[in-house]
């Protein structure tokens, strides 16, 4: 079978994370774990996977970050980078760069 790779996954951690956007529907949306998006990845062929962010709030950004890099860890694990965000709005550039120069890549 092809293994294909994933670039786009979010994962939800509402027990960790704050996703604000979810405010307005009609039900909340229940947490969506790395175990629970392999179940389904799996079966389909999909093996390498880019966490994408999930939009939470400014203050979540970094523990965010901080969480995929945990699940990241994992050598045998799907995750193999991701797209992080800094809000388009922030004009603090020093404080995203320090954050970054500080994490060298997990693979």
């Amino acid at each position: 079978m092809r293994q294909w790779l994933d670039t786009h996954v979010h994962l939800l951690y509402p027990e960790r994370l704050h996703y604000d956007w979810t405010a307005g529907l009609a039900r909340s949306p229940h947490s969506f774990h790395l175990r629970d998006y392999l179940s389904e990845a799996r079966s389909l062929g999909i093996g390498p996977a880019l966490h994408m962010e999930a939009d939470v709030r400014e203050a979540d950004i970094e523990s965010e970050t901080e969480l995929i890099e945990e699940l990241a860890q994992d050598p045998l694990g799907p995750m193999v980078g991701g797209h992080f965000v800094m809000p388009p709005e922030s004009t603090d550039g020093k404080a995203f760069a320090s954050f970054w120069s500080a994490r060298p890549p997990t693979r």
